[in-house]
C-alpha cells in the first residue's frame, strides 16, 4: 500500500472516533484537528485518496464542522432516529454501509477502503470489499477499541505490517 497506484476510499465514523478516543485519553489526546491531520497524512502515504467521508449525527458535524472543512472531508449527517419515546437510533453505521458499499461496487480503480471505526459490525461491507480485490486498512482511536473481526479482516502492507492506524498512539508519539 506505497504506491501513488493505489486510489483510497475513506470512510469516517466521526462520533465513534472522537468519543472512543477521549475516553482512552481523557487528558492526554490531542486535538480533533491535530489526530485527523495525522490519520489524513498516513492515508495520503499510501496513494491517492478517491473520498474522504465523515459520517456523524448533525452536532457532531456542526461542531466539527471547520476542522473537516479545512481538512478536505465531505460531511455526511446521519440523523438520531426516533424508536420509541426517548429512545433514539443512531444511523451512521447504516449510512456507511450503505454509502459505502455503493462507492465499492461503482468506483473504477478503486485499491483501497480505510474504515475509521473499529466497530465489527462492518464486517459484510469489507469482506464484500476484499472478494473484489481491495485491500482493507482500519483506523481505530485505541488498541482496545479495534474488533477482533476487523483485526482478521485488515489486510498487510508490502512489508508484512498490518494495516491498522491507532489514533492515540500516534498522538502520544506527536
Amino acid at each position: 500500500m506505497e504506491t501513488k497506484d493505489n486510489l483510497i476510499l475513506v470512510l469516517v465514523d466521526l462520533e465513534n472516533l472522537v468519543l472512543s478516543m477521549a475516553n482512552y485519553l481523557p487528558d492526554a489526546w490531542p486535538s480533533v484537528e491535530n489526530a485527523l491531520k495525522l490519520f489524513k497524512e498516513w492515508v495520503e502515504k499510501k496513494g491517492r485518496i478517491y473520498g474522504l467521508y465523515a459520517f456523524a449525527p448533525l452536532h457532531m458535524l456542526f461542531r466539527y464542522d471547520v476542522v473537516l472543512e479545512n481538512l478536505g472531508f465531505v460531511q455526511i449527517s446521519c440523523p438520531k432516529m426516533p424508536v420509541t419515546g426517548e429512545e433514539k437510533r443512531d444511523t451512521t453505521d447504516d449510512r456507511i454501509k450503505i454509502e459505502g458499499l455503493k462507492w465499492i461496487e461503482s468506483v473504477s480503480g478503486l485499491t483501497h477502503v480505510v474504515l475509521g471505526s473499529g466497530d465489527g459490525g462492518f464486517e459484510g461491507m469489507l469482506e464484500i470489499a476484499k472478494k473484489k480485490g481491495l485491500k482493507v486498512a482500519i483506523a481505530a482511536s485505541s488498541p482496545a477499541s479495534i474488533s477482533d473481526t476487523l483485526r482478521r479482516i485488515a489486510d498487510k502492507d508490502d512489508s508484512g505490517k498490518e494495516m491498522v492506524y491507532i489514533f492515540t498512539l500516534v498522538s502520544k508519539r506527536e
